[in-house]
């Protein structure tokens, strides 16, 4: 996905390049921008210049100073908040076999993927052994198959494909500070609190719409 900051920049998802596993240890790999985020400033003549903020802009090596953040595996969707002074973006990052994610996008995190699955260890080797410091959690998340979204009865979510946050004052106050999360598989939409930078994690959502098909 691709959004633009309100200063201009331009935020582009990356997922880890494959269909399960991650087996390029790309996700873990500040040398290869899969798995990342990347942040970057368009130019007039169709070139881009690195921020100077940007997290790795002085790292040494091959780290690419383009990386925003890592550990992510398919951050499907990029959502900025319309209601946030500055900049503020949530992401939606696909799990592979038991966990979907919302994340709250920071400069310089590891969101943990090969490492982790949402909040949960998924591997011990590889780049992930010794197990990488300071791994960011989830805003919020939910398991896979026959387990409810937290706080519904809405069950078989295994695809967080689609985000926006609801910008204050266009609906009914309830829905100020708020972001609709959807999941492909099962077809519903939930809604759940952003309050906080970053956000406290989020235990329980509200179901806002069901039955929609692929959303």
């Amino acid at each position: 996905d691709l959004a633009f900051a309100p200063d201009g920049t331009l935020f582009i998802t990356f997922g880890d390049g494959s269909t399960g596993g991650d087996p390029l240890n790309a996700s873990q790999d500040l040398s290869n921008p899969l798995g990342d985020i990347i942040r970057i400033k368009p130019e007039v003549d169709s070139t881009y210049s690195i921020p100077p903020d940007n997290p790795f802009v002085q790292a040494s090596g091959d780290t690419l100073p383009e990386i925003w953040a890592s550990g992510l595996r398919n951050p499907f969707r990029i959502a900025p908040d319309p209601n946030a002074a500055g900049t503020r973006f949530y992401l939606n990052d696909v799990g592979q076999g038991v966990w979907e994610e919302v994340d709250e996008l920071q400069a310089g995190a590891d969101f943990g993927w090969y490492c982790r699955e949402g909040a949960h260890d998924n591997s011990t080797s590889g780049k992930c052994n010794p197990r990488p410091a300071n791994m960011i959690d989830p805003v919020f998340e939910y398991q896979h198959g026959g387990t409810n979204v937290p706080g519904t009865t809405v069950s078989g979510c295994n695809s967080i494909t689609g985000g926006a946050f609801v910008p204050n004052g266009v609906w009914p106050a309830a829905y100020n500070g708020t972001y609709l999360l959807a999941d492909y598989i099962c077809g519903a939409m939930f809604r759940i609190p952003t309050t906080g930078t970053p956000a406290a994690p989020i235990t329980s959502a509200f179901a806002f719409a069901t039955s929609l098909g692929g959303s």
